[in-house]
């Protein structure tokens, strides 16, 4: 498959993505906001711009980084987290003319891929250089093992059932 195609696709599942949950994190907000019988975000037409402006928000406030905390991986943490989540939807088939790849051990792919972010909160703990910031990622990271398990348990199940690793 060329460069090009490969790269327009992924990019437009990279822009499905962010759409889909600038949607989620706005009907929660006006839901939520509802529910308090309040109004909710109004940036922009309803709310609408409310993702957006928390965004910017982000972005361009000031980034406390701690003293004591490894630099670089405490500013590359974030990225660790957010990669291998993202490159799950890289092999997932959403039809067949929208699939990027398709190996054939694709449900070990992603099974990995899903562990590695769970690493990758783990690895923000410990960048932070606090001892309590570093044995709370490791609860989190025993905590989400918890649930991985019987996941990966079951996927195995159905693919031995299936015959196939191929999603």
């Amino acid at each position: 498959m060329p460069f090009v195609t490969v790269f327009l696709k992924s990019i437009l599942i990279l822009l499905f993505l962010l759409f889909s949950v600038n949607l989620y994190i706005y009907l929660e907000r006006k839901f939520v906001g509802h529910l308090q019988a309040r109004r909710g975000p109004m940036t922009g037409f309803h709310g609408v711009l409310q993702p957006v402006s928390d965004v910017f928000k982000l972005i361009f406030n000031g980034q406390l980084v701690p003293d004591e905390s490894r630099k670089v991986f405490f500013r590359l943490a974030p990225l660790f987290a957010f990669l291998p989540a993202y490159m799950v939807y890289l092999v997932l088939p959403f039809s067949r003319r929208l699939l990027l790849a398709d190996p054939d051990a694709s449900l070990l792919l992603v099974l990995s891929l899903l562990f590695l972010s769970m690493v990758g909160l783990s690895f923000s703990g410990w960048a932070s250089g606090n001892q309590e910031a570093a044995v709370g990622s490791i609860y989190i990271l025993t905590n989400l093992a918890s649930f991985f398990l019987p996941l990966v348990v079951s996927a195995a199940s159905i693919s031995f059932l299936a015959g196939s690793l191929s999603l």
